[in-house]
Protein backbone atom coordinates (compact mmCIF):
# COMPACT_ATOMS: atom_id res chain seq x y z
CA UNK A 1 0.00 0.00 0.00
CA UNK A 2 2.84 2.37 0.81
CA UNK A 3 4.45 1.67 -2.57
CA UNK A 4 1.22 2.58 -4.34
CA UNK A 5 0.95 5.84 -2.42
CA UNK A 6 4.60 6.61 -3.19
CA UNK A 7 4.05 6.02 -6.93
CA UNK A 8 0.88 8.14 -6.92
CA UNK A 9 2.58 10.98 -5.06
CA UNK A 10 5.57 10.77 -7.45
CA UNK A 11 3.27 11.04 -10.44
CA UNK A 12 1.49 14.00 -8.93
CA UNK A 13 4.81 15.74 -8.35
CA UNK A 14 5.96 15.02 -11.94
CA UNK A 15 2.71 16.32 -13.33
CA UNK A 16 2.88 19.48 -11.23
CA UNK A 17 6.50 20.13 -12.28
CA UNK A 18 5.61 19.67 -15.93
CA UNK A 19 2.64 22.01 -15.59
CA UNK A 20 4.67 24.69 -13.79
CA UNK A 21 7.54 24.40 -16.30
CA UNK A 22 5.26 24.71 -19.31
CA UNK A 23 3.09 27.58 -18.06
CA UNK A 24 5.75 30.37 -17.89
CA UNK A 25 7.10 29.46 -21.35
CA UNK A 26 3.68 29.90 -22.88
CA UNK A 27 3.15 33.23 -21.22
CA UNK A 28 6.59 34.62 -22.06
CA UNK A 29 6.78 33.58 -25.71
CA UNK A 30 3.52 33.45 -27.63
CA UNK A 31 5.15 32.76 -31.02
CA UNK A 32 6.36 29.30 -30.12
CA UNK A 33 3.04 27.96 -28.88
CA UNK A 34 2.75 25.21 -31.50
CA UNK A 35 6.11 23.54 -30.69
CA UNK A 36 5.44 23.92 -27.02
CA UNK A 37 1.94 22.56 -27.53
CA UNK A 38 3.45 19.56 -29.32
CA UNK A 39 5.91 19.18 -26.48
CA UNK A 40 3.05 19.36 -23.96
CA UNK A 41 1.10 16.78 -25.93
CA UNK A 42 4.18 14.55 -25.91
CA UNK A 43 4.48 15.14 -22.21
CA UNK A 44 0.76 14.36 -21.86
CA UNK A 45 1.25 11.12 -23.72
CA UNK A 46 4.22 10.34 -21.46
CA UNK A 47 2.07 11.21 -18.47
CA UNK A 48 -0.66 8.90 -19.76
CA UNK A 49 1.91 6.16 -20.22
CA UNK A 50 3.17 6.77 -16.70
CA UNK A 51 -0.39 6.70 -15.40
CA UNK A 52 -1.12 3.46 -17.25
CA UNK A 53 2.13 1.96 -15.90
CA UNK A 54 1.16 3.20 -12.46
CA UNK A 55 -2.24 1.51 -12.78
CA UNK A 56 -0.53 -1.68 -13.93
CA UNK A 57 1.90 -1.43 -11.03
CA UNK A 58 -1.01 -0.86 -8.64
CA UNK A 59 -2.81 -3.85 -10.10
CA UNK A 60 0.31 -6.02 -9.75
CA UNK A 61 0.85 -4.76 -6.21
CA UNK A 62 -2.78 -5.50 -5.31
CA UNK A 63 -2.44 -8.95 -6.85
CA UNK A 64 0.79 -9.56 -4.95
CA UNK A 65 -0.89 -8.47 -1.69
CA UNK A 66 -3.82 -10.76 -2.42
CA UNK A 67 -1.43 -13.67 -3.07
CA UNK A 68 0.47 -12.88 0.14
CA UNK A 69 -2.79 -12.81 2.11
CA UNK A 70 -3.87 -16.10 0.56
CA UNK A 71 -0.48 -17.65 1.33
CA UNK A 72 -0.71 -16.41 4.93
CA UNK A 73 -4.27 -17.74 5.22
CA UNK A 74 -3.16 -21.10 3.81
CA UNK A 75 -0.20 -21.21 6.21
CA UNK A 76 -2.45 -20.39 9.17
CA UNK A 77 -5.01 -22.95 8.01
CA UNK A 78 -2.29 -25.61 7.82
CA UNK A 79 -1.08 -24.68 11.30
CA UNK A 80 -4.65 -24.89 12.61
CA UNK A 81 -5.09 -28.33 11.03
CA UNK A 82 -1.82 -29.53 12.55
CA UNK A 83 -2.81 -28.16 15.95
CA UNK A 84 -6.20 -29.88 15.65
CA UNK A 85 -4.50 -33.15 14.72
CA UNK A 86 -2.20 -32.84 17.74
CA UNK A 87 -5.19 -32.05 19.97
CA UNK A 88 -7.08 -35.07 18.61
CA UNK A 89 -4.07 -37.31 19.20
CA UNK A 90 -3.72 -35.94 22.74
CA UNK A 91 -7.42 -36.56 23.36
CA UNK A 92 -7.01 -40.16 22.17
CA UNK A 93 -4.04 -40.62 24.50
CA UNK A 94 -6.08 -39.18 27.38
CA UNK A 95 -8.95 -41.56 26.65
CA UNK A 96 -6.55 -44.50 26.51
CA UNK A 97 -4.97 -43.41 29.80
CA UNK A 98 -8.41 -43.11 31.41
CA UNK A 99 -9.36 -46.59 30.21
CA UNK A 100 -6.08 -47.96 31.55
CA UNK A 101 -6.71 -46.23 34.87
CA UNK A 102 -10.21 -47.73 35.09
CA UNK A 103 -8.81 -51.19 34.32
CA UNK A 104 -6.14 -50.79 37.01
CA UNK A 105 -8.76 -49.63 39.52
CA UNK A 106 -10.94 -52.65 38.70
CA UNK A 107 -7.96 -54.98 39.13
CA UNK A 108 -7.13 -53.34 42.45
CA UNK A 109 -10.71 -53.78 43.65
CA UNK A 110 -10.64 -57.46 42.63
CA UNK A 111 -7.34 -57.98 44.45
CA UNK A 112 -8.69 -56.21 47.52
CA UNK A 113 -11.81 -58.37 47.56
CA UNK A 114 -9.64 -61.48 47.11
CA UNK A 115 -7.42 -60.37 49.99
CA UNK A 116 -10.55 -59.72 52.08
CA UNK A 117 -11.83 -63.23 51.43
CA UNK A 118 -8.39 -64.64 52.23
CA UNK A 119 -8.31 -62.64 55.46
CA UNK A 120 -11.75 -63.99 56.37
CA UNK A 121 -10.63 -67.56 55.65
CA UNK A 122 -7.45 -67.10 57.70
CA UNK A 123 -9.47 -65.52 60.50
CA UNK A 124 -11.93 -68.42 60.48
CA UNK A 125 -9.03 -70.91 60.49
CA UNK A 126 -7.47 -69.05 63.43
CA UNK A 127 -10.78 -69.06 65.28
CA UNK A 128 -11.21 -72.80 64.58
CA UNK A 129 -7.68 -73.48 65.85
CA UNK A 130 -8.33 -71.42 68.95
CA UNK A 131 -11.59 -73.28 69.65
CA UNK A 132 -9.85 -76.63 69.10
CA UNK A 133 -6.98 -75.65 71.41
CA UNK A 134 -9.44 -74.54 74.11
CA UNK A 135 -11.54 -77.71 73.61
CA UNK A 136 -8.53 -79.99 73.86
CA UNK A 137 -7.20 -77.97 76.80
CA UNK A 138 -10.44 -78.42 78.76
CA UNK A 139 -10.72 -82.04 77.70
CA UNK A 140 -7.12 -82.73 78.66
CA UNK A 141 -7.73 -80.98 81.98
CA UNK A 142 -10.88 -83.04 82.60
CA UNK A 143 -9.09 -86.22 81.57
CA UNK A 144 -6.15 -85.37 83.80
CA UNK A 145 -8.52 -84.75 86.72
CA UNK A 146 -10.45 -87.95 85.94
CA UNK A 147 -7.22 -89.98 85.76
CA UNK A 148 -5.94 -88.37 88.92
CA UNK A 149 -9.20 -89.31 90.70
CA UNK A 150 -9.07 -92.82 89.35
CA UNK A 151 -5.43 -93.17 90.40
CA UNK A 152 -6.18 -91.76 93.83
CA UNK A 153 -9.04 -94.03 94.50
Amino acid sequence: MARIRFVRSGLAVCFALLLFAATPALAADGTRIAPQLAQLQAQDSLLEQLQSRTREAETRAAEAERREREAEINRLTDQAKQAQARADAEAQRNLAAQRELLIQQAKTELQNSAYSRLEIIIGMFGLLMTVLVIFFAFRATEQAVAEAKSAAV
